[in-house]
C-alpha cells in the first residue's frame, strides 16, 4: 500500500482547498472558515425571507463595520440541525490540533451527521495511505451528491456550486480526491475528477484548470487541451499555471512536427537563442514564440527560477502573490518535472528567460520573495534538481 505524504507536502495547493484547523495554511484557513460560516448564515437568512430589493440593500448595508464573529453571533442562534452541530465540532478544533485530535473530532462530528463533508476531508488528510484517503473521500463525496442533489441538478451556464457556500466542502472533497489520484499516478482518474469540478463550477474558483491542462498534455489529448485553453483564454494573461501549460503544449506539439528524429536534429543544430529555435522548429515556431512571450508577461520568474539547481529544496508558501516569484515557485514544484522530461521546453524557456531577464520588474514585496527563494535555491554543492529526476527515471 502506498504511503501518503502529509497534506501540503510536495504538492503545492491553492489556499482554498481546505479551510479546517490543522491544515497547512494555519490562521488563514481559520479566517476562511469563519468567513464561509458568516456567508452561509446570510444566504440562509436571505433565502428564507421575502425582502424587496430596497429591504435587501438595507439588510446588507447593515453589516458595514461589523466583525464576522458578531455577525455569526447575531444570526447563528437559531435552531440547529445535526449537520450544524457536527460542523461546530470542527470549528472548535484548535489551530495546532494534532492528527489524533483532528481524527477524534472528525469521527465525533460524523457520529452526529455523516453529511459533514469537512469531517471526511479531515480523515482523508490524516490518512496514512492513498487507499485509505481515497476511501474516506469517496464516502464523503457519495454523501455530498445526495445532500446537494438539487444544487447539482441546477448547475448550468455561469451558475456553479461554489456560489452556494454550503456546497464548498463537497467541492473540496472532489479536489482532494483528484490530488490523491495524482499521487497514486491515476492521471486519468484525476482528469475525470478535475473535469467534473469544472462542470459543477464553471467559474473554477478552486483554480484547477491549469492542473487539468497539464494532465491532458500528459495523456496526449490535444482536442480536449485546445478546448480547455479556448474556454479559459481570458485567464491566460494572469494565470501562471495555464499560461505555462500552453507553452508546454505548443512546444511538445511542435516537436511532433519535426520531420527527422528531433533529438538528433537538436543535438546537431544545438539552438540556443530565438533565431536558432526559429530555424529548428520551422513553421511551428511562431505559435511557440507567442506562447512563451505571453507566459513571461503573466509571470516572468518561472524560467529564471526553473534553472536554479536547488529550487526544489524550497517550500512554496500558502499565500501567493499573483504573477510573482512565489507563484512561479509553486508552478515549478507542481509541474517542473514535465519540462525536464520533454527537455526542449526546459532549454527554450531557459534561453528566453535569460534574454528577457531585464523585463522582470519586481515590486518590493516580490523582490523579498525572490531573495528568500534564491537564498535556498542557489547554495553551493547542490545537485541540480533536473539531474535527480533524470537519475530516478534511469533507475526505473
Amino acid at each position: 500500500m502506498a504511503k501518503r505524504k502529509k497534506p501540503g507536502a510536495g504538492k503545492a495547493k491553492p489556499d482554498n482547498i481546505t479551510a479546517f484547523p490543522g491544515s497547512t495554511a494555519g490562521s488563514e484557513m481559520d479566517f476562511q472558515r469563519e468567513k464561509e460560516q458568516m456567508l452561509r448564515l446570510i444566504q440562509e437568512k436571505l433565502s428564507s425571507s421575502d425582502m424587496s430589493s430596497e429591504e435587501m440593500n438595507d439588510f446588507l448595508s447593515g453589516f458595514t463595520g461589523k466583525k464576522m464573529g458578531d455577525i455569526i453571533g447575531e444570526f447563528g442562534g437559531g435552531t440547529q440541525t445535526d449537520l450544524d452541530r457536527a460542523e461546530d465540532i470542527l470549528c472548535d478544533l484548535p489551530e495546532d490540533a494534532s492528527d489524533a485530535a483532528l481524527k477524534k473530532g472528525a469521527k465525533k462530528a460524523l457520529a452526529i451527521s455523516e453529511d459533514c463533508m469537512g469531517a471526511w476531508l479531515i480523515l482523508s488528510q490524516c490518512a496514512k495511505t492513498h487507499e485509505e484517503a481515497a476511501g474516506f473521500l469517496m464516502q464523503g463525496i457519495a454523501r455530498g451528491r445526495k445532500l446537494h442533489s438539487k444544487l447539482i441538478a441546477s448547475v448550468g451556464g455561469d451558475h456553479g456550486l461554489w456560489s452556494h457556500v454550503e456546497a464548498r466542502d463537497f467541492m473540496r472533497l472532489l479536489h482532494e480526491l483528484a490530488i490523491v489520484m495524482e499521487e497514486s499516478d491515476d492521471i486519468e482518474g484525476a482528469v475525470d475528477t478535475y473535469s467534473e469540478m469544472i462542470r459543477l463550477n464553471p467559474g473554477d474558483n478552486q483554480g484547477v484548470r491549469g492542473d487539468l491542462l497539464h494532465h491532458l498534455i500528459i495523456l496526449n489529448r490535444p482536442a480536449e487541451t485546445k478546448a480547455l485553453l479556448k474556454r479559459f483564454r481570458d485567464c491566460l494573461e494572469f494565470d501562471t499555471n495555464l499560461a505555462y501549460g500552453k507553452v508546454l503544449f505548443e512546444i511538445t506539439g511542435a516537436i511532433a512536427k519535426v520531420k527527422d528524429d528531433w533529438s538528433d536534429a537538436f543535438a546537431s543544430q544545438q539552438p540556443s537563442n530565438e533565431a536558432g529555435f526559429r530555424k529548428f522548429l520551422g513553421p511551428a515556431f511562431p505559435a511557440v514564440d507567442k506562447a512563451i512571450k505571453a507566459a513571461m508577461n503573466a509571470n516572468p520568474y518561472v524560467g529564471l527560477l526553473m534553472g536554479m539547481p536547488g529550487i526544489m529544496e524550497t517550500e512554496p508558501p500558502a499565500m501567493l502573490s499573483v504573477g510573482g516569484p512565489d507563484e512561479a515557485l509553486q508552478y515549478i514544484h507542481r509541474h517542473g518535472h514535465l519540462w525536464i522530461l520533454a527537455y526542449l521546453p526546459f532549454v527554450m524557456l531557459g534561453a528566453y528567460a535569460t534574454s528577457g531577464s531585464d523585463k522582470a520588474n519586481p515590486t518590493p514585496h516580490q523582490r523579498r520573495e525572490l531573495e528568500d527563494i534564491m537564498e535556498v535555491a542557489t547554495h553551493p554543492g547542490c545537485t541540480p534538481w533536473w539531474e535527480v529526476i533524470l537519475d530516478e527515471i534511469g533507475k526505473d
